[in-house]
């Protein structure tokens, strides 16, 4: 009933999305509300994570660091032991904050260290398993993106967020945000 994929993120499929909750309230949370029957859990620091409440689940994207199932059914926590695996199997992740170097540049204060606000109305797409610098390149490629979110899972690769705006952020140390087009990532890093 738990896959190590994420579901579609989607605009029109996406309920809420929530920061700094372990597996298992993610699944408990959608459990609360009427419209989620799906979650999909991204891990960040230790145990927490991103939770997307989802609508439903008809297509998943492999994606070996995140965890996605039904709000009902099975209890995610007795399939997947968080704190120092994925799954039971004993495939295990490691996840590491992004390097600053000593020397960054005076444009890189346009990068945060923060999630911007990852809404229906303002997600565009979303692609897993590239760099910092992949993410903007790929958000200055598409004329609709004008901000990025990449949210490091495996210490140099992450899952990428295609935005519309940044009105308002959430600390997130295992994120990067800023503009499609501008400074470059890479050199801020």
């Amino acid at each position: 009933m738990f896959y190590e994929a994420a579901c579609d993120i989607t605009e029109d499929n996406t309920v809420s999305v929530k920061h700094d909750l372990k597996v298992g309230a993610c699944q408990d949370m959608c459990l609360g509300l009427p419209e989620c029957h799906m979650f999909t859990w991204y891990p960040s620091l230790g145990d927490l994570g991103i939770c997307f409440l989802l609508k439903e689940c008809n297509d998943l994207e492999l994606c070996p660091y995140c965890i996605s199932g039904p709000e009902a059914g099975y209890d995610v926590d007795t399939c997947f032991d968080i704190t120092t695996t994925t799954q039971t199997s004993k495939t295990t992740t490691t996840n590491t904050a992004p390097t600053t170097s000593t020397t960054v540049p005076d444009e890189c204060g346009v990068f945060t260290a923060g999630s911007c606000d990852i809404t229906e109305d303002n997600n565009l797409d979303m692609v897993h398993d590239v760099t910092a610098g992949q993410c903007q390149d790929m958000c200055g490629g598409n004329p609709d993106c004008n901000w990025f979110t990449w949210y490091d899972v495996s210490g140099l690769r992450g899952t990428c967020w295609f935005l519309d705006h940044c009105d308002s952020q959430e600390p997130c140390d295992q994120c990067v945000s800023g503009p499609a087009v501008g400074p470059d990532v890479d050199d801020c890093l």
